[in-house]
């Protein structure tokens, strides 16, 4: 058997040296690379519903000479918001495992490694209070002032703003989140001084307005529904504790305190694919 192998053998190449050789065939295209796959991962879809409400209130007291004025001002800013994203996003649930422990994830269809989605804010303010200006007894000539705290044309009117949020992970826990982070100015400016006025606008920048709210705690992911299909829609509530903070307040000449309030609540729906 292996003398015929090898005389076969010899015989092809020999074939091959002395025929002339037939041309090659084009190569075949080059597949595109299938998306890479942990091994143990496990992949749920889901659509998901977003929506809450958050409170935000502040009672600022200054004071103090402003040139030849006696400055005064004490306010009531009350904040509301209602804010959600409706049906439309697809989201990944994605489990794997690394090394004994497992891992989880939320991502975008589509977008790897992204869970944001855009969530409309509609926010409310009213202002009570006043602000004054008088004269200060034997100092140079005040222009003596009066204003209301609401006189701000945002006082009463509901403002619309879109912010990017997502879903973020803790072990096996998550909550959602504002994509951006830090100090921002939201869009409603109720409870602001009126231009020119030796009062600062910072005023009117409630410690936890929208779009910075109080951070929810993070929830437990619900292992047990995500991977059962006869689980074909949940709810996970997140709450925050009522936020409180003192504090001083103004620039010199003008200062005093401020007392802020916060709050927030959500619900995120999961609606199985």
């Amino acid at each position: 058997m292996a003398a015929a192998a090898a005389a076969l053998t010899a015989a092809v190449v020999a074939g091959t040296s002395s025929a002339q050789a037939p041309p090659a065939p084009p190569l075949p295209p080059i597949p595109t690379p299938s998306p890479v796959h942990i091994p143990g991962e496990k992949v749920v879809e889901f659509k998901l519903v977003f929506d809450g409400t958050s409170k935000a209130d502040r009672v600022v007291d200054i004071g103090g000479q402003a040139g030849g004025c006696d400055a005064q001002l004490h306010a009531d800013i009350q904040e509301n918001v209602t804010y959600g994203r409706g049906k439309g996003v697809t989201m990944e649930f994605v489990r794997f495992k690394q090394g004994k422990h497992f891992r989880y994830g939320f991502q975008r269809s589509g977008r790897n490694l992204d869970s944001s989605f855009n969530v409309v804010g509609k926010v409310h303010r009213t202002a009570s209070g006043a602000g004054d200006l008088t004269q200060h007894p034997g100092s140079v000539q005040c222009s003596t002032t009066h204003f209301e705290a609401g006189q701000n044309a945002d006082c009463g009117k509901t403002k619309t703003d879109n912010e990017a949020w997502g879903l973020r992970i803790k072990n096996d826990h998550f909550h959602p989140a504002p994509v951006r982070v830090g100090s921002l100015i939201g869009p409603d400016r109720c409870g602001e001084p009126p231009p020119g006025s030796p009062f600062s606008d910072d005023t009117a920048n409630l410690e936890w307005q929208w779009p910075t709210l109080p951070t929810f705690a993070f929830e437990k992911i619900p292992l047990h529904k995500m991977f059962n299909k006869r689980f074909h829609r949940f709810t996970v509530h997140f709450t925050t504790v009522d936020k409180k903070q003192r504090s001083a307040f103004g620039t010199f000449p003008l200062t005093g305190s401020a007392e802020d309030h916060g709050s927030a609540e959500a619900t995120v729906r999961f609606i199985r694919q």
